[in-house]
């Protein structure tokens, strides 16, 4: 187990900084939640896709479409919130 901070979501996978890095190929357990007080948290699978310094990307394997459609709802009410008025 290891902690990171997300900084790239779609509803095709997630890139992050961690403390550990892991080769790509690799299959990972993400647990995530967008940084907001109401969020809910997300728990997939994915493939490391590139890795290099401190950051990663993974692509989410066997997402189903509600999934997808789950976070592009975060995706976008986070971007509601913070565009400005």
């Amino acid at each position: 187990m290891t902690t990171g901070r997300g900084f790239d979501l779609s509803e095709h996978g997630i890139g992050f900084t961690g403390e550990r890095l892991f080769p790509v190929g690799s299959t990972l357990d993400i647990e995530f939640r967008i940084d907001s007080p109401h969020a809910e948290w997300f728990r997939f699978t994915g493939t490391v896709r590139h890795a290099e310094q401190d950051r990663m990307g993974l692509e989410f394997v066997d997402l189903g479409e509600a999934d997808k459609m789950r976070i592009l709802q975060v995706i976008y009410h986070e971007l509601a919130i913070r565009r400005p008025v």
